[in-house]
């Protein structure tokens, strides 16, 4: 007799209107009142849990429109697992948006006496939190300077690392400052080392010195112009949108509007679901969360956080395979939206919009450890936003430790750091005892780190970052780049990305960032355009290389107000810089110097050639290459392309031109190449200008106006510049558009008409062009949304 198989298949419902004595199987109460859905997700679990057990099988939990404040995270283990091929579904009921908030609303305000715009309310000592949130707006805990930052004056000399002098005003006197925390860049001797941000308790001030003691700084001297502010504690509340939580459970609060009308959640942990299996081989598996809006979380009171280190996440994931978030709203986080950490595996983070966040949007991070745990996963079609609104060194999307990923058509932008980063941490010389500061390799897991072997620990790997929209980054940070490589073994591929529209707001950083030990990253494709034309900040170099055998290739790199360059490359902390090729690139308007090789050796360039260079200012140098540099008894000084072109017996960029590059309509974004660019003269191919961001599938409706529009041929992929046809022959062209946030827009929204330049070459009638004779015309989309219009230009060559 053969096995029996129930293959189940149930449905659940979770309503503000249920009740957990009924059986959650109706998606509403009955007539009758005996039966309908559940009133908390809890009961829902439970319920799954038993369906489970039954036998493996579909199911799903639809949870209607409402909103459902958690007293503590909503966890998932091993148990609620699908099996057997099935997957367990948490989604929304259709046509409806229910909140799922990580807290609990605050009530029973009272005003101060003698501060009518501040009220208190008292809460369990037992409840402690870092945060808070009015009406769905971000809140800060109580800070002086309200705006922006002090600075320090001096480290102190027997404890530079935790201990400063400060200016006079710069720490409020107060009467007691116990409690009192510390928000600070720990910024080394010159203090410009703004990396990564710390919160820490003050242990001591003294206002006759003048200096501050901070406990768990213990990353890098405190230098004079250290970026701080002091925070946590009532008589720094004077603005609105501040609060202050005394240790005793009492809660101040400055509202933005009137209290009375006002929703104030407080969070109750600092994960909304913890999806958390037993261990990496019993892993939660089989789970999908749809639809869903994830709010509120808390962060640490102290953070010790830095870029590649784990954080709090709304939505925290371990010990995880087949995992799917989609199509979910998540925002106000104190910490994290998105963590998938440890052991984690073809875990899906698809089609969400992730906000308002205090740190990383998305993070995927593995352990430094000998195995590979952290792998497999995909990013793709997320709109993430607003991120590292508490902690600075914050990123749209982390990928820490973590390879073989796949991180695709997002639209990122206003992170206080990175955009994309991918990294590993320690650099191998760090690892191996060879570095200028460390002399002992590390043993990890019981293996000795050797030249040998440690690329086996650096996880970050073979990961795909392609067609991503990035703008905005580096608003509260230096030494950065909107995407960011840093150590993470070999194999990660940048493609056909949009890097623009970002500032370096102080000191200096970059736009394509592949910094040390950024070894056989492959950046092809990519549009690097428009960045730090605001900037306070250098930006130093369009691409920055700094790693072995990097291989950059049909980038285009134009309008940016660099200070020194379009590509360069520097050798730093024992790491090598050789093996670069630099092929067919376009290199316009990108500051002065074509290239720059800071400490040049023979090694650094593999091959060079095929790139096209324009800077209407006619500069076209070459920076940072050694004086009167000797080779094989020759001296070379290379101070100009034309140098550099003769250097070395005409080993580089003899096939390179000097010349416009001709693009369609740059002031306008447009950088297709022209019919008559010199590009094509060198193989270089056009930059898919429409596939960069969201994808034309990505669920949440945008009010923002039309930003760009684009031209396409009905049935093929990309945006040309031209097409070319014989007499007779016709073409069908379709149009495309985005809104200023990067939303693909309806096309039927679209008011769209066309006209040829020559009529004689070709006509066109509702997007059919029809060549006539020979010659060239311009046809013209004229794309109109709400009263703005865009004219897209298209030409065509008849023959």
């Amino acid at each position: 007799m053969g096995l029996l198989c129930r293959f189940v298949l149930q449905e659940y419902y979770v309503a503000p209107s249920g009740s957990d004595d009924w059986s959650g199987t109706e998606p509403e109460p009955t007539a009758d009142g005996d039966d309908g859905p559940f009133e908390t997700l809890d009961a829902a679990q439970s319920a799954v849990r038993s369906t489970l057990e039954e036998g493996p099988g579909d199911v799903t939990v639809y949870v209607r429109d409402g909103t459902y404040y958690r007293s503590e995270p909503l966890t998932f283990s091993t148990a609620d697992s699908g099996t057997g091929g099935h997957d367990v579904v948490w989604r929304n009921y259709p046509g409806e948006r229910p909140r799922i908030v990580g807290g609990r609303p605050l009530t029973e305000w009272e005003a101060v006496e003698g501060r009518e715009d501040i009220y208190r309310t008292d809460v369990d000592e037992d409840w402690t939190f870092n945060a808070l949130f009015e009406d769905g707006q971000r809140s800060r805990v109580a800070r002086h300077p309200a705006d922006g930052y002090s600075r320090v004056t001096a480290p102190d000399e027997d404890d530079p690392r935790a201990a400063f002098a400060f200016e006079s005003g710069d720490v409020p006197v107060l009467e007691d400052p116990s409690g009192l925390q510390l928000y600070i860049w720990p910024g080394g001797p010159d203090g410009e080392w703004n990396w990564h941000t710390k919160i820490v308790d003050v242990d001591e001030v003294d206002y006759e010195d003048q200096t501050v003691r901070a406990g768990g700084l213990d990353s890098y001297v405190l230098g004079p112009g250290t970026r701080y502010f002091v925070l946590n504690h009532l008589e720094l509340l004077d603005e609105p949108g501040e609060f202050y939580r005394s240790p005793d459970g009492e809660v101040y609060y400055y509202p933005r509007g009137d209290i009375s009308d006002a929703t104030v959640v407080a969070p109750t942990g600092t994960a909304v679901f913890a999806i958390e299996g037993e261990t990496p081989s019993e892993p939660v598996r089989n789970l999908r969360f749809e639809g869903l809006d994830v709010e509120v979380s808390d962060r640490p009171r102290q953070t010790h956080i830095g870029h590649l280190d784990e954080s709090p996440g709304s939505i925290r994931l371990s010990n995880a395979e087949g995992i799917t978030v989609a199509r979910c709203r998540i925002r106000n986080s104190a910490a994290s939206g998105v963590v998938v950490e440890g052991h984690a595996q073809n875990v899906t983070i698809e089609s969400n919009e992730v906000h308002d966040i205090g740190q990383h949007g998305v993070q995927l991070s593995g352990p430094t450890s000998r195995d590979y745990l952290n792998r497999g996963n995909v990013v793709s079609n997320n709109h993430v936003h607003h991120v590292g609104q508490v902690s600075g060194d914050g990123h749209g999307i982390s990928l820490a430790h973590s390879g073989n990923n796949v991180v695709s058509n997002n639209r990122v932008h206003h992170s206080s750091r990175f955009s994309i980063v991918v990294a590993s941490m320690p650099r191998p010389t760090t690892m191996t005892g060879y570095g200028h500061t460390v002399e002992e390799p590390q043993t990890i897991d019981g293996i000795e780190v050797s030249p040998e072997n440690v690329r086996i620990f650096q996880h970050a790997r073979n990961n795909v970052v392609e067609y991503n929209d990035l703008s905005h980054a580096n608003l509260d940070s230096q030494d950065t780049g909107v995407v960011y490589t840093n150590t993470g073994g070999r194999g990660n591929v940048i493609h056909g990305n949009r890097l623009h529209d970002s500032e370096i707001p102080f000191s200096f950083g970059f736009g394509l960032y592949l910094d040390d030990t950024s070894d056989g990253v492959t950046a092809s494709n990519n549009l690097i355009h428009d960045l730090n034309h605001d900037g306070d900040g250098t930006l130093q170099y369009g691409i920055y290389a700094k790693g072995l055998d990097d291989i950059l290739i049909n980038n285009v790199v134009a309008d940016n107000e660099a200070a020194v360059g379009g590509i360069g490359s520097h050798e730093h902390g024992g790491t090598w810089n050789h093996g670069l090729v630099i092929e067919r690139n376009v290199l316009s308007d990108t500051g002065p110097n074509v290239y720059g090789f800071s400490n040049w050796s023979t090694e650094r360039v593999a091959k060079a050639d095929h790139n096209v260079v324009y800077n209407a200012d006619d500069e076209y140098g070459i920076s940072d290459f050694p004086d009167n540099y000797a080779l094989y008894g020759e001296s070379y000084d290379v101070e100009t392309f034309d140098d550099w072109r003769s250097f070395w017996d005409q080993r580089f960029d003899q096939e390179s031109e000097v010349g416009d590059p001709k693009f369609m309509d740059p002031d306008n974004d447009d950088y297709r190449f022209r019919y008559d660019s010199p590009v094509y003269d060198h193989g270089i191919e056009s930059i898919d200008h429409a596939s960069p961001g969201l994808r034309a599938d990505f669920p949440f409706t945008d009010p923002e106006p039309m930003d760009r529009a684009f031209v396409h041929i009905a049935g093929e992929d990309g945006t040309p510049a031209f097409v070319e046809l014989d007499e007779g022959e016709t073409v069908d062209l379709t149009i495309s558009a985005r809104t200023e946030t990067g939303y693909r827009m309806d096309p039927t929204d679209l008011t769209v008409t066309y006209e040829s330049d020559d009529e004689s070459v070709a006509t066109v009638d509702d997007g059919t062009v029809t060549a006539r004779t020979t010659g060239v015309t311009e046809v013209i989309a004229r794309v109109e949304s709400d009263d703005i219009v865009r004219e897209v230009p298209l030409h065509a060559l008849v023959s």
